[in-house]
């Protein structure tokens, strides 16, 4: 009878990890290519709709607009950073400083800032570089909403790249439609900030941008480049340094225009093990997303997956985490196996030495 009351209690204080429902993006999520290539989609469209535009000097330095694939995305941006005056961390102390003494500058927030605009405008008639309304209001609910409303009425209002008439004050780009990338830069890292969204001004010697932390599920960990003078839409930036874009960079950017392979095609609904997901295939690359994040990722070689499957421990949250999956797809069929522990309910920690293998299966 001691024996039996001993089992149950090991029982009733030890249960198996369950697939989650709704999960948040973990760091190796937010590498996954098919959720990248989700995301363009969700804030900057259709990549045959991309744009970059260029200031014509002999036309008073309105903003012309040309067609951009991702691969020319690519390009450009790398392009950019063999240019030493577009890095943002730069060895050289002294432009490390002046560039720390812009971002003051351009930083509603910063005392710092406040004191230096204070003394420049000492004995001038001409606003503070943040007089006036700054800022663009949004009424979207969700980031990526808000980043797309912000950021497009910016490049759909400054259509011309100079100074703003009237003085060196970020709100007359937004009035006067006129701005360079500090006032743009600005007023979009001002406005994301009023919003709730994770964001921070970045400052090279020759250049100003924006660079954005998701928050909200499935992009949850997800940091970016905004660039609202030279891209007409919000698209998503490989995060600039003076390094050459990575390998893995340039599978995320092209992960919007690159086709399912091998003849299957997982984009749809999936069902199975605890809950209901979107499936997200490009390329090699597959997720399955429920409404708050990817619950399976990974990649495919012919019908074989390899990758990660997101579990949760009920009652212990600290050690909901991945774990390394494989198994087989077809179009109708997923199948992973998984090894995973029990664990202590009452004191939330895994027991060594209960792994065992699982499964998992989901289908259409």
């Amino acid at each position: 009878m001691k024996r039996q009351l001993i089992i149950i209690l090991f029982l009733s204080i030890n249960v198996l990890f369950l697939p989650i429902e709704g999960i948040s993006a973990q760091e190796n999520s937010k590498d996954n290519p098919a959720l990248f290539g989700q995301l363009q989609d969700e804030l900057a469209g259709d990549p045959t709709g991309w744009q970059w535009r260029d200031p014509d000097e002999s036309n008073d330095g309105i903003f012309v607009k040309y067609p951009l694939t991702p691969d020319q995305l690519i390009n450009r941006e790398d392009k950019a950073r063999s240019d030493p005056k577009n890095d943002p961390s730069p060895e050289d102390p002294n432009i490390k400083k002046s560039n720390n003494f812009d971002k003051n500058i351009f930083d509603a927030d910063s005392w710092k800032g406040s004191f230096i605009r204070t003394l420049i405008n000492i004995g001038s008639d001409q606003g503070n570089f943040f007089s006036g309304d700054y800022t663009v209001p949004t009424t979207a609910e969700s980031e990526i909403g808000k980043i797309k409303e912000i950021y497009t009425h910016i490049t759909n209002t400054v259509t011309k790249y100079g100074k703003p008439v009237g003085g060196e004050i970020a709100s007359l780009c937004l009035t006067g439609g006129r701005g360079e990338c500090r006032h743009m830069g600005a007023v979009l890292q001002e406005s994301l900030e009023e919003a709730g969204v994770k964001s921070e001004l970045i400052v090279s010697a020759d250049h100003v941008w924006v660079r954005v932390t998701l928050t909200d599920p499935p992009f949850d960990g997800i940091t970016f480049d905004l660039d609202p003078t030279w891209y007409q839409q919000p698209i998503p930036l490989p995060p600039r340094s003076n390094t050459p874009i990575s390998s893995e960079w340039r599978e995320k950017i092209l992960a919007i225009v690159t086709a399912p392979k091998g003849g299957l095609d997982l984009n749809g609904q999936w069902s199975g093990f605890g809950g209901t997901y979107t499936g997200r295939h490009t390329g090699n690359s597959i997720s399955l997303i429920s409404t708050e994040g990817p619950a399976l990722i990974g990649s495919l070689s012919g019908t074989s997956f390899t990758g990660q499957i997101y579990l949760v421990a009920d009652s212990c949250p600290g050690l909901n985490r991945y774990f390394p999956a494989k198994g087989t797809v077809s179009n109708s069929t997923i199948t992973v196996t998984f090894t995973s522990p029990k664990y202590d309910l009452s004191e939330c920690y895994d027991l060594p030495g209960t792994e065992s293998e699982k499964t998992a299966s989901y289908s259409r």
